[in-house]
């Protein structure tokens, strides 16, 4: 199994062309391959890298519509916005109950991606150990995870799609 990424390359207009990338989605190696590209973000016909599809998912998506309409976390292990610069986000699957939150990572810090999904499988089990056994709802469970990832987060970009 290929290690599936989201790739939104922003073009001119501000809006997106969304491609889907199959490797570099596990260690957020697409992020660095796509800065360390001339052009980032490839031209509106090819794709920078030969990872990503040639072919757009999707083109002139608005962003609040990239998050809530396109990073799906069942599918997507992380999402590469291309703009000025790149961007990583880790999505993060809270499970049937809620779809769950895309949290900003770093992916030249070392160490950081990791640390992301450490805690958040903790706290994800830990809420669903409480879920288990009855002590908590399903509203209950999503409500502690949004608080948690948003109080852990601190200055990371958190959305809920």
């Amino acid at each position: 199994m290929g290690h599936r990424a989201l790739v939104a390359r922003q073009g001119p207009d501000g809006r997106y062309a969304l491609y889907y990338a199959h490797w570099g989605g596990a260690d957020l190696s697409l992020a660095r391959r796509l800065a360390d590209s001339p052009d980032p973000g490839g031209s509106p016909t090819q794709p920078a890298d030969p990872g990503i599809s040639d072919d757009p998912l999707a083109v002139g998506v608005d962003r609040d519509e990239l998050f809530a309409d396109h990073l799906d976390p069942l599918v997507h292990e992380a999402l590469f916005v291309v703009e000025d610069d790149v961007t990583a986000y880790r999505p993060l699957w809270f499970g049937p109950v809620d779809g769950g939150a895309v949290v900003g990572v770093d992916p030249w810090a070392a160490c950081d991606d990791e640390r992301v999904r450490a805690w958040f499988e903790g706290t994800r089990d830990a809420v669903a150990d409480l879920l288990a056994t009855g002590a908590v709802t399903e509203d209950a469970a999503a409500r502690c995870l949004r608080r948690r990832v948003r109080s852990w987060a601190a200055d990371r970009e958190v959305l809920f799609p």
